[in-house]
């Protein structure tokens, strides 16, 4: 029997939608680099990821924007995670993390994402504060 699991694609689409839910325009012109960008690299560290993508020169710039997006946290199989949406005149990558010891799951059974604010609790790591509205929730 093979076990049924929750692609990392879906999840990280998932993750982008809410990262760029907003109706701006900053996240107007990033959604529409998001949907036609394509994934340059992936990369699994053992407690997170990296996925870099390559944007279109062509495409719409953030004239002089650097920065992050990172208020999007959540639970996967159980374990807390969090994701921030580099920015760097165009999408850069997306970096996943765990916190603390934790590994990231080689598969994925359910997952929450949230809006959340972070409180650093130590130099090694924070603790998220959930808000009372879950964005998305998943399991097979």
């Amino acid at each position: 029997m093979l076990d049924k699991q929750i692609s990392f694609e879906e999840l990280e689409k998932d993750i982008m939608n809410q990262i760029l839910k907003e109706d701006n325009t900053i996240n107007n012109i990033l959604r529409k680099q998001y949907e036609a960008c394509v994934i340059e690299s992936r990369d699994f560290t053992g407690v997170g990821f990296f996925t870099k993508f390559k944007v279109d020169i062509g495409d719409d710039l953030i004239r002089s924007a650097e920065y992050d997006y990172g208020n999007i946290y959540g639970k996967i199989n159980g374990i807390h995670v969090g994701v921030i949406l580099f920015v760097t005149d165009r999408l850069h990558f997306l970096e996943g993390f765990t916190c603390g010891d934790d590994v990231w799951p080689e598969k994925i059974f359910n997952y929450e994402l949230y809006l959340c604010e972070k409180q650093r609790v130590s130099e090694s790591c924070s603790t998220f504060v959930e808000k009372p509205e879950t964005l998305i929730r998943k399991s097979i």
